[in-house]
């Protein structure tokens, strides 16, 4: 889990977003009691070229990591079923 360290902008534009986005996110991730833990942080530089990036972090992740709780997983799941539908990716290979 990403948490801001400034508040959330709600919905924006990207180009919005390029001067309003926090500078910077703690993370934390959760054990099978499903208490989250604080592990780094993420700082925000410069905006790069995205052309071809692709983050989906239900097909790539660790082979023991087991995201929770299990509702949570499975919403994710669903909208990254969802988004790689949306933008015509292949599908999975199992």
């Amino acid at each position: 889990m990403l948490t801001p360290s400034s508040p959330p902008v709600g919905h924006a534009s990207i180009h919005e977003l390029e001067n309003s986005a926090p500078p910077s996110f703690t993370l934390h991730i959760s054990d099978e009691t499903a208490d989250w833990h604080q592990i780094g942080r993420l700082g925000l530089h410069k905006r790069l070229d995205d052309s071809g990036l692709v983050f989906d972090p239900v097909l790539n992740h660790p082979h023991d990591a087991v995201p929770a709780p299990s509702w949570l997983r499975e919403l994710r799941e669903r909208a990254y079923s969802g988004s790689r539908q949306g933008r015509d990716a292949p599908p999975p290979v199992a």
